[in-house]
């Protein structure tokens, strides 16, 4: 992420900055007590390249943050949370420490707001994570939660999260009416002068039932007009969903082209049949004088190049594997929004979702 700047003109207006780039991942991963389930939430964390990681219904609660650790691949990952209750609910927001300087606002039954301040740019903005209740007379208490924040959070905003709840009659098969909850939740978002920007990649964020006949858009980003105009462009999309009900969905800020990569020790080269021998060849082949600590230090850098290379050439076994999966199971999931899955369908999803698990076992991240 590379010139994350505001540009002010007279009078403090914001305009559009010249480069900007920052992808926010949303998802309610419908627990993360089994290391199984971390290591897939760890896979398509990685694997979409995001900056800002927020997840609900964590059910997580004690030593939350012992999971930061795991989930991020890096001691660079910060964070804040909301415990769940009796292993029910809970949010996590993660960060790269690198870039953000993260710190917590204020945090309520059904959500937490953080403010974010960037490293190495002139940036702060605020962020409220929400889980929201399937009780529609609780919800209106995370409704109140939202306007105490708006007070609180003076600049760009943005709101995401599962807010058990629809919008409008279309964000849900077999509905036709308006109801009282989807009144509540336009009015609050009206109230707090939000944007609700459309949806890409999908109509629907949960399925559930017998073949995952209900589906509804229960899951959302919103952002207030300094968010708006900081940005050149923003998108919102799902992606296919593994492991929850849920898919996952991103705000994508900016143009994206401009990301600056770490070197990353991958897990499944140690898998590959001669990786060992190809690293002591590599290292002999070096022929560096000098001091021994500058010895050291180019001979690492040359490795690491050679490991660079390497791994692009020989990395397409599983990388492309992953996002083959993927897209089939993006594409069953179209399917779904128009027509039940037959049952080799639904078999063949249980399997590529299988698949899917054990192939994030083997990119696990050191």
């Amino acid at each position: 992420m590379e010139n994350l700047g505001v540009n002010l003109e007279a009078g403090g207006k914001l305009c559009h900055p010249v480069t900007m780039n920052l992808k926010i991942l949303s998802w309610n991963v419908r627990g993360l007590n089994m290391e199984n389930k971390r290591n897939l939430v760890k896979s398509r964390i990685q694997s979409e390249g995001v900056d800002i990681i927020v997840l609900m219904e964590t059910k997580l609660n004690g030593a939350v943050g012992d999971y930061i650790q795991q989930l991020g691949g890096n001691r660079w990952m910060g964070g804040i949370w909301l415990e769940a209750i009796s292993s029910k609910g809970g949010i996590l927001v993660k960060w790269d420490k690198r870039s953000w300087k993260g710190e917590m606002v204020e945090y309520g039954n059904q959500s937490i707001t953080c403010k974010l301040c960037g490293v190495n740019q002139e940036l702060a903005w605020f962020l409220t994570a929400v889980y929201a209740s399937c009780d529609r007379n609780e919800r209106m208490e995370l409704w109140e939660e939202l306007g105490a924040m708006r007070s609180l959070c003076e600049g760009p905003w943005v709101v995401c999260g599962d807010f058990n709840t629809t919008r409008f009659p279309f964000e849900k098969t077999n509905c036709i009416r308006l109801s009282r909850a989807m009144i509540d939740l336009s009015s609050c978002i009206n109230e707090l002068e939000l944007i609700d920007p459309p949806l890409f990649g999908g109509s629907y964020t949960w399925r559930g039932g017998a073949n995952h006949r209900n589906t509804s858009r229960i899951d959302r980003f919103l952002y207030s007009f300094p968010w708006d105009e900081m940005f050149l462009q923003i998108r919102q999309c799902t992606l296919p969903s593994l492991g929850s009900d849920h898919n996952p969905i991103v705000l994508t800020c900016g143009n994206n082209a401009f990301r600056r990569s770490y070197f990353k020790f991958e897990k499944w080269w140690l898998n590959v049949e001669g990786f060992k021998s190809k690293v002591h060849e590599w290292w002999s082949s070096f022929e560096v004088s000098g001091r021994p600590d500058y010895k050291l230090a180019t001979k690492l850098r040359l490795l690491k190049t050679k490991l660079k290379e390497w791994s692009r050439e020989n990395r397409e076994n599983w990388k492309a594997r992953k996002e083959q999966i993927l897209s089939l199971i993006g594409d069953m999931e179209v399917t779904q929004e128009s027509r039940s899955l037959t049952d080799d369908e639904q078999i063949l999803k249980v399997h590529l979702a299988m698949e899917y698990e054990e192939v994030a076992k083997n990119e696990e991240f050191f």
